[in-house]
């Protein structure tokens, strides 16, 4: 009985190991194909080679001659599973290879079929005809015989600027995900918005925004964000070449060509995590799912000559300004705010209106501020920018306009904007009050009395000392004194080589900051709003040259900050310090900063600053 029993179950084992080599017997197919068969020259198109097989891993295949094409990118996918079982389970792989191609010449392309080895056989794939016709249209590929890709729906959309080129497009069908590029015009003038949007289609929906893994490049391009890259992904659902996708913007932005010719937005690419909970289970986790894009080329012409303005720097889009004075009379030696305000649509943050000069008038370095906004997808603003004036005579100034050259693209059309001009009426006597009267002949010093002055005297002349200066009764001890004094003199340089060299700047720097902003605190109960602000100032860069070992006061306010920053201070510190000195400038000669409130908040931003320039420590100039 146990005999038959045994030799049932060692016949049951050799049925089973047969059966189990006979399943894990290597098998594999290879397939090749082609988003589409037929593509202008400059068009692209996705060729894929698909490696299935059975009890081994899937192998690399062979490659056909692609040198009619140029290869904008190369992915390769494998994947494996392995299921458990009577004698070690089975397998299961594949490989995915994919190619983003363009056509570089026409004619007819022959692939010929893609290949692998598998135990000594050789497996093909089917052969491909391209058929690569005369240059025409943008590159827009849909599906198999699905013709052009439908307009997307989600998102605004964006407004048109005159003459309308229609959509430039770039894309590559996939049914499973793929990525489109959207450009509004084919054709802008330089400085022109262009606005260009990324959408992902995908089979399916997102779990989480995916990665992108190389941004459109923008070469040639300045660029506006229009939707934070950040922000959570809103989708529609748009069905292509019969199949429904889930569409989402993934980039949406606004692009000015800075240069006239052929400017490139490039290609794309993107990551979609394909993790799940039930790789636990599976044991072989999905691959990322990656796709990438095409660029798109865009023309851009430069601004027409003819009816163009003489004067100014150009501005594309369009604009108004606006400018006026705080005050339009001060007296001579007080300080008015000039304000230039100008609002509209294009690049406002980059409008040029030139310098401002005035003979008799200290003209004071402009602060500038832009707001940028985006309604509706047009990129606009306001830019504001005011000069600190300061007449040095009594008189009328004429503040001239300000004239700024405006194409608009809509009307195809030049424009001159400009502002009116303004009068400064400026009273009263120079700065430095009236020169004193050289006949004048008494002076008085601290509330004593006057002192007389002697004559002018028109003539000199030379007499001869009647005492010889050996004869003198203090020459014999000056002349004893001489080596005491000496060495007096040298043991002082002696005990001044050996304090540390820090004690030397920075410490006298941080001693005579303290000293001055003490005084600028009397000054300000005092109400001396010019002395104040001076003595501030003249605190601050006191410490600031104690501790770099060199002068700053021939240094502008940029060069001081950038100057600060090659020293190692950091750059937030560096900022707050130039702009503190630049609103003590600025205030010094405005009404404004006459205000107790306003000296008592300076006086405390500038201690605060001294406590942290005191911590400061620069490095070593390079040699």
């Amino acid at each position: 009985m146990i005999r038959g029993a045994t030799a049932a179950l060692v016949a049951l084992a050799v049925v089973l190991g047969a059966s189990h080599a006979e399943a894990q017997t290597p098998s594999a197919t290879v397939v090749m194909t082609a988003s589409t068969t037929s593509i202008p020259v400059g068009g692209t198109l996705r060729l894929e080679i698909n490696v299935s097989a059975m009890g081994t891993d899937a192998p690399a295949p062979e490659v056909p001659d692609l040198s009619a094409f140029e290869i904008l990118s190369r992915q390769t996918f494998p994947m494996s599973v392995r299921m458990g079982g009577w004698g070690g389970g089975s397998m299961t792989s594949s490989l995915r290879l994919i190619f983003v191609m363009r056509a570089t010449r026409e004619g007819r392309v022959a692939l010929s079929p893609a290949r692998i080895r598998l135990g000594g056989r050789e497996i093909r794939s089917n052969p491909l005809t391209i058929d690569v016709t005369a240059p025409g249209g943008p590159p827009v590929v849909g599906g198999p015989s699905s013709g052009p890709l439908p307009a997307p729906a989600p998102g605004p959309t964006p407004p048109s600027a005159a003459p309308p080129e229609g959509l430039l497009d770039g894309a590559i069908f996939d049914d499973q995900a793929f990525l489109r590029t959207v450009v509004d015009r084919g054709e802008a003038y330089v400085g022109e918005q262009l606005t260009v949007t990324v959408y992902l289609y995908l089979r399916g929906t997102l779990s989480a925004n995916p990665a992108m893994t190389r941004e459109p490049s923008r070469d040639g391009f300045w660029v506006q964000d229009l939707v934070d890259p950040a922000s959570p992904l809103p989708d529609s659902v748009q069905s292509v070449s019969g199949m429904m996708f889930h569409v989402y913007p993934l980039r949406r932005f606004a692009a000015f060509p800075l240069r006239a010719g052929d400017l490139e937005i490039g290609a794309p690419e993107i990551s979609i995590s394909r993790a799940s909970p039930i790789d636990i289970f599976m044991g072989t986790p999905q691959p990322d799912l990656e796709r990438a894009g095409v660029p798109v080329t865009v023309h851009v012409v430069d601004l027409p000559v003819e009816g163009r303005p003489a004067d100014g720097t150009p501005h594309v889009g369009t604009l108004a300004l606006e400018a006026m004075l705080d005050r339009s009379q001060v007296p001579t030696g007080d300080a008015v705010t000039l304000t230039v305000t100008a609002t509209g649509t294009g690049r406002i943050d980059a409008l040029d209106l030139g310098g401002l000069a005035l003979d008799g008038v200290r003209v004071l370095s402009p602060q500038i501020d832009s707001e940028v906004n985006h309604p509706g997808d047009r990129v606009g603003g306001t830019r504001r920018i005011q000069w600190l004036l300061v007449p040095e005579r009594e008189g009328t100034f004429t503040i001239p306009s300000f004239r700024v050259p405006v194409f608009d693209v809509r009307a195809r059309s030049w424009s001159l904007v400009e502002t009116a001009p303004i009068a400064l009426v400026a009273a009263g006597n120079p700065i430095g009050g009236p020169a004193p009267d050289p006949a004048e002949p008494e002076v008085e010093v601290d509330g004593e009395a006057p002192i007389t002055l002697g004559p002018v005297r028109t003539e000199s002349a030379l007499e001869r000392h009647r005492v010889r200066i050996a004869a003198a009764s203090w020459f014999g001890w000056t002349v004893a004194a001489m080596p005491l004094l000496l060495a007096l003199v040298g043991l002082g340089r002696l005990l001044a080589s050996r304090k540390p060299a820090a004690e030397k700047g920075p410490v006298r720097g941080a001693r005579e900051g303290k000293k001055r902003l003490d005084h600028a605190a009397g000054l300000a109960k005092a109400g001396d709003a010019r002395g104040f602000y001076g003595t501030v100032t003249l605190a601050l860069k006191s410490v600031v040259e104690g501790k770099l070992g060199e002068s700053v006061g021939s240094l502008t306010h940029p060069q001081l900050h950038k100057r600060l920053v090659d020293r190692g201070m950091i750059e937030p510190l560096a900022k707050r310090l130039v702009d503190e000195l630049e609103a003590s400038e600025f205030a010094r000669f405005s009404t404004s900063g006459a205000a107790g409130a306003e000296m008592q908040a300076t006086l405390e931003r500038a201690q605060k600053l001294l406590g942290e320039l005191e911590r400061f420590t620069p490095t070593e100039e390079d040699a």
